[in-house]
């Protein structure tokens, strides 16, 4: 079957498409006429300059009631239909009767300057076949800010001075994102737990598939509450802070949480704990042997002195140097093939790689 048969086919059965629906072929898709919500899309994009996220768990009762506590808010959650199309609404509000989210959907301050300086370098990229020079957003603000911190993770200056960009983005609507000082906990997790959590799983060659039985952040959380808050919330309590009359222990910690001294005792203790943990023997011993009891099986090999420990961090820096080239390799070699597919998607080199069908082949 010739190639000039099969455009004779196909132009006969678009006419005869055509008779039964003029539209048939025609680019009318959404034409003449603006996509629902466009508008509304518009106004909260542009002109309030907000960002639409949805969130799984305000998407259902049980959710957004669990979510509202978690995270200490004093909001009221309902569930009723407010439209009359017969499906139950879940909203949120504050103590004033304002709407903070519907069936899932919030809206936050945009950051949209930072998104699409990023964007723009990883889909250039892209597009060019080569990497990009940050891996994330927060990679990349952080370049264009250049944090200078201290070994507690407090910013102690910044390299590039964007004091003039941060007040035009702002007046204009947008959320600055200025680099902050990293909290206690996030100290204690990128500086005390990351590093034994990595160099325990090293000691015990578990890699792969099986660092699932070892789940990160259920570590680090279980390492935090153990190690830093359970014990300052229990200092706050025996030195003044006692549980007020009418008030359940859950609301009893959570307004503990929430007072400057219970973040300043974090504060102290994770700095002991960061200079313990790099210069003395017996503090990094109690790290090491607190973390490991956070997995659900602990570990029975573990190093047994400071210059094991260090020998297995080294060595876990060496493998992750590694890991990180060989995905620089990986990402460089599919740009390659990216671009060169790009190439030649449209350009036929060899006609004789060109297959029309015979007529036997559609033969039963």
């Amino acid at each position: 079957m010739s190639s000039g048969r099969i455009a004779q086919a196909v132009s006969a059965k678009l006419s005869q498409l055509r008779s039964q629906n003029p539209q048939v072929g025609s680019r009318r898709r959404n034409q003449g006429k603006a996509m629902p919500g466009a508008n509304e899309l518009y106004n909260i994009v542009v002109g309030l300059k907000r960002d639409i996220k949805r969130l799984e768990s305000l998407s259902t009762k049980r959710g957004a009631q669990a979510y509202v506590k978690s995270k200490g808010l004093n909001w009221n959650v309902e569930a009723r239909d407010v439209d009359g199309d017969g499906i139950t609404d879940i909203m949120t509000t504050d103590r004033q009767g304002n709407m903070k989210s519907i069936n899932g959907y919030i809206t936050t301050a945009s950051d949209y300057p930072y998104r699409q300086r990023y964007l723009d370098e990883k889909i250039d990229a892209r597009m060019e076949g080569r990497v990009p020079r940050w891996s994330s957003q927060r990679e990349a603000i952080s370049d264009f800010y250049g944090p200078e911190r201290d070994a507690d993770g407090q910013i102690t200056g910044f390299s590039n001075d964007r004091t003039e960009f941060d007040r035009t983005i702002q007046a204009r609507g947008y959320k600055a994102r200025k680099p902050r000082s990293l909290t206690a906990n996030q100290a204690f997790t990128k500086y005390i737990v990351k590093p034994i959590y990595n160099v325990l799983l090293s000691h015990n060659s578990i890699e792969g598939p099986a660092k699932k039985e070892f789940p990160f952040l259920q570590t680090s959380s279980r390492a935090w509450n153990t190690l830093v808050a359970i014990p300052v919330l229990q200092t706050l309590i025996e030195n003044g802070h006692p549980q007020q009359q009418g008030e359940s222990s859950d609301q009893h910690i959570a307004r503990l949480k929430k007072t400057k001294a219970y973040r300043e005792i974090c504060e102290t203790v994770v700095h002991e704990f960061i200079n313990g943990y790099n210069h003395d023997q017996e503090i990094l011993g109690q790290l090491v042997t607190g973390i490991n009891k956070c997995f659900d099986q602990p570990l029975n090999d573990i190093p047994q002195n400071r210059d094991a420990y260090i020998d297995e961090l080294a060595n876990v820096d060496n493998n992750a140097h590694a890991a990180a080239e060989a995905r620089y390799e990986q990402r460089e070699q599919r740009a390659q093939e990216r671009q060169a597919a790009a190439r030649n998607r449209y350009r036929v080199t060899d006609e004789s790689q060109i297959y029309l069908p015979d007529p036997s082949d559609f033969s039963g």
